[in-house]
């Protein structure tokens, strides 16, 4: 005898499958109906009508967090942008007093070194050198001490530290 169902497609035989396997669970209903065949149809559309129905209440719960998490991201953004602002105003600020600053520090030094800084300065605007340029060179002119840079001694760069044992330690007093 020739099975009908040998006969569907392989792309959708599958699904065949998964639907009959579904309405078989309802056998007992169907059985009960003097149409049978029309009866399994009718379970068969009931359960993908549940499936489509299942699916719509995950897909809008989906929709719904991912516009809860777009205005999260919205709002982190605009925060971002707030405290970027914050700390471009605070820079602009911290400039403007150390400008402030060199300037009255300019003002108390002897006239030949204020020339010199005044032709850094003005160095400075017509080509524009990096920031670091410009302080070793006032420095050079103010006779500033740089900064010691203390280095690390070469036994303790990449070794951890050995543990010398107490009578080694007492040895010494």
């Amino acid at each position: 005898m020739n099975n009908w169902r040998d006969k569907v497609s392989k792309d959708i035989s599958e699904h065949l499958e998964a639907q009959i396997n579904e309405s078989t669970k309802y056998k007992e209903a169907y059985e009960s109906a003097s149409n049978k065949g029309q009866a399994q149809l009718w379970i068969a559309i009931a359960t993908l009508s549940k499936q489509i129905f299942d699916l719509n209440l995950k897909i809008n719960y989906l929709e719904g967090v991912l516009r809860e998490f777009d205005k999260k991201i919205k709002e982190s953004n605009e925060e971002i942008e707030r405290s970027l602002k914050e700390s471009k105003d605070d820079v602009k600020k911290n400039l403007v007093d150390a400008e402030k600053e060199m300037e009255d520090f300019v003002k108390k030094m002897p006239v030949e070194k204020k020339e010199e800084i005044k032709e850094v300065i003005t160095e400075k605007k017509e080509r524009k050198p990096r920031k670091a340029v410009k302080v070793k060179k006032i420095r050079k002119i103010i006779k500033l001490k740089k900064p010691r840079i203390i280095k690390k001694s070469k036994t303790s760069r990449n070794k951890p530290e050995k543990k010398k044992s107490l009578a080694k330690v007492l040895r010494r007093f």
